[in-house]
């Protein structure tokens, strides 16, 4: 199956800037990378799928909002 633009997007790493009272344990000060789990993508609106987490992966998962995981 072909990655499409779209998916290639939401897989990339995402690196976003903290507010300044939120200490990080990054290099830089103030920002927070997010990494999505291997073979993350959208199914439908508001339903994921993606391979096993790993801590890593957990700010990423948070910022969605999830409700469930199964």
């Amino acid at each position: 199956m072909k990655v499409g633009a779209f998916e290639e997007d939401i897989c990339a790493p995402i690196k976003v800037s903290a507010p300044p009272d939120i200490g990080g344990d990054s290099a830089t000060e103030g920002e927070e990378l997010f990494v999505p789990p291997l073979n993350f993508a959208m199914v439908d609106n508001g339903v994921f799928r993606s391979g096993f987490p790993d801590s890593a992966n957990f700010s990423f998962l948070r910022s969605l909002g999830l409700r469930s995981i199964m």
